[in-house]
């Protein structure tokens, strides 16, 4: 159980949300700790409670394995009245952040197509404004799908070229960061498939005879990435990442956190 201090400490940063937050979407961490539903709702949902309709030509999906409603999904029939679409992940032995990727794919394949689709990570996300904005937000940014952003730069030791290309691409301080991060976007239905099918390219089933040695690897503080690369990696964010070279600019990030505000040090 949370100390005195933990608890005070959770209950101001999402005080410090309430007042700075003016993205779509809330995605941090803090969702994840053991705070209850209905408080963690209110501070940061709470003034748009039933408020705004869900857009017609826009679906809402998550992506997990739980037994019981997640936290974005309860957002999300909080603030529009209406209910969260899931791409079902069944459960395995070991958790793979691309069975995202794979559990999404098969959705886009299946479900009733919309013209727009925002995807939240289920854990540690909320929908804390109207869904129409991060539409508008394609036609502000010019873009057929738009990643939340970080400033976090892990994995990109794998791909150095991608690296240089995204600092020489978007140069210069920004709120949110130039880098992307997989945890919430927002895009065209076709084209959100077109990258989704893309990155499932480099994904492996465990056991599948045909899954790559490593391909990338840490040993005493180097790294290393074998010419396969990205082959069998299973975090999401790193194949989209990998990415994006090849799909700007119609996909593009979102540096200012109109569509998902996060942590870091310094900022809150």
């Amino acid at each position: 159980m949370a100390s005195p201090r933990k608890w005070w400490q959770r209950g101001r940063k999402l005080m410090q949300f309430r007042r700075i937050a003016e993205s779509v979407v809330i995605h941090d961490r803090l969702l994840k700790r053991p705070i209850p539903r209905a408080l963690l709702l209110r501070a940061l949902c709470g003034h748009a409670r039933g408020r705004y309709a869900m857009p017609a030509d826009l679906t809402i999906v998550v992506a997990h394995d739980y037994p019981h409603e997640s936290v974005m999904e309860r957002s999300v029939r909080y603030v529009t009245g209406s209910p969260c679409a899931l791409a079902r992940i069944e459960p395995a032995d070991r958790w793979r952040f691309t069975q995202k990727v794979t559990a999404l794919r098969d959705f886009l394949a299946t479900a009733p197509r919309s013209e727009y689709l925002l995807f939240a990570d289920a854990n540690d996300c909320v929908l804390r404004d109207d869904p129409q904005r991060a539409i508008d937000l394609l036609t502000e940014y010019d873009c057929d799908l738009l990643f939340s952003s970080s400033h976090a730069a892990e994995q990109y030791e794998f791909m150095p070229e991608v690296r240089a290309w995204v600092d020489e691409t978007f140069p210069g301080p920004s709120r949110g960061g130039p880098y992307l991060n997989s945890g919430c976007f927002v895009g065209r239905w076709d084209f959100v498939r077109e990258v989704v099918d893309a990155a499932c390219h480099f994904i492996f089933e465990p056991g599948d005879p045909e899954t790559p040695r490593a391909t990338a690897w840490k040993k005493q503080g180097a790294a290393r990435a074998t010419e396969r690369y990205p082959y069998g990696i299973e975090v999401d964010q790193d194949l989209y990442r990998y990415l994006q070279p090849r799909f700007h600019p119609r996909l593009r990030v979102d540096p200012d956190w109109k569509l998902a505000i996060r942590s870091r040090q310094g900022v809150l």
